[in-house]
């Protein structure tokens, strides 16, 4: 099976070999797209055939068809690039940019198998391209041939950082804890990273500083990284979401009985560390369902009575004060912004 990524101008188009469409976008620089995997043995051992192609462009090429003027083609010509991914049989692909301006492309091709299946002598596919596109790579070598998680991506750093993490699908009956593999130089190579814990979701990039890391364990551990995932610090537990505020301050909701699907409930609690973990502040004490933080506001959702409308309340001093929103904000929804577990 051959897949076709064409680059035009900047922007990354993913031709898919069969029944392919992008499902999701994650932000503006990284995009995925899936198609249908079929399984021809069900239930059986399933295994990556060996890797004895290299992708390489493909010397096809469909011409715009929109109207445009001879300069605009002729740029366009000179700014398009095809690349035929061929052999691999992923049945999801993720493509991100690292960096601005540095001309890099990763691409992460990945396998969906039934969930009565399992692999053996596979692996996730890493493709890499320091040219805007015009030529891949196949660099799986550098994360060891490793399957990753596809859910949770394949995650560039904010601004010109050209810092990346692949996480590792790793048994959590086997190991103590999951792998990363990080990058600081755009994707020329990789470290793995032994975790003291399993994540349940894709680790999460302070905004700004992109050494700040934070992610919550299948276990509800809120773990915080100050140096890029070198070293991990399990700040609190019993964590549903959370979410960056303004600077280093950072909000969480919480469980403090640890009960099942509490915040379906509206049981959780909300708290803040504006100092990386050290100290903490409540902030709602009770009755939270979810919250958010958009553009200096902290917005939550209360549940007052049951069976009512949820309560809105909002804080443009990172929590310290509440006014209740109007009653025209009295929803069902909920207030979303918070990453959830």
């Amino acid at each position: 099976m051959t897949w076709r990524l064409l680059v035009l101008g900047g922007a990354c188009l993913l031709l898919l070999g069969v029944g392919g469409q992008c499902k999701e976008q994650r932000n503006r620089r990284t995009v995925s797209f899936h198609r249908t995997q079929q399984f021809g043995n069900h239930g059986k051992v399933l295994s990556r055939p060996e890797r004895d192609t290299i992708a390489s462009p493909s010397p096809t090429f469909t011409a715009c068809t929109l109207r445009l003027t001879p300069l605009e083609h002729r740029v366009l010509d000179q700014n398009t690039h095809e690349t035929g991914f061929h052999g691999d049989d992923g049945s999801s692909f993720t493509v991100t940019w690292v960096g601005d301006g540095t001309g890099v492309i990763l691409v992460l091709s990945t396998v969906s198998a039934p969930l009565d299946s399992f692999f053996e002598g596979g692996s996730s596919r890493l493709y890499r391209s320091a040219d805007y596109g015009k030529s891949f790579h196949d660099v799986s070598h550098l994360i060891n041939n490793t399957f990753i998680r596809k859910e949770f991506g394949l995650l560039a750093g904010p601004g010109n950082s050209q810092q990346v993490i692949l996480t590792a699908d790793t048994p959590v009956l086997d190991n103590p804890g999951g792998v990363i593999f990080t990058s600081t130089d755009a994707g020329v190579s990789f470290k793995s990273v032994q975790l003291p814990f399993h994540p349940a979701q894709p680790i999460t990039f302070h905004f700004l500083n992109p050494e700040y890391l934070v992610v919550i364990s299948i276990d509800g551990g809120l773990w915080l990284s100050l140096d890029f995932g070198a070293v991990w610090t399990k700040v609190h537990e019993g964590t549903q979401s959370f979410t960056w505020g303004s600077g280093i301050t950072l909000f969480f909701s919480f469980s403090p009985k640890g009960t099942v699907e509490a915040d379906r409930r509206g049981e959780l609690l909300l708290k803040r560390t504006e100092d990386l973990g050290k100290t903490f502040t409540t902030v709602i004490h009770s009755n939270l369902f979810s919250f958010g933080y958009v553009g200096g506001f902290l917005f939550t959702s209360v549940i007052e009575t049951l069976g009512a409308p949820r309560v809105i309340y909002v804080s443009s001093d990172q929590g310290d004060h509440f006014k209740q929103g109007p009653a025209s904000l009295r929803l069902h929804r909920a207030v979303t912004g918070g990453h959830r577990s």
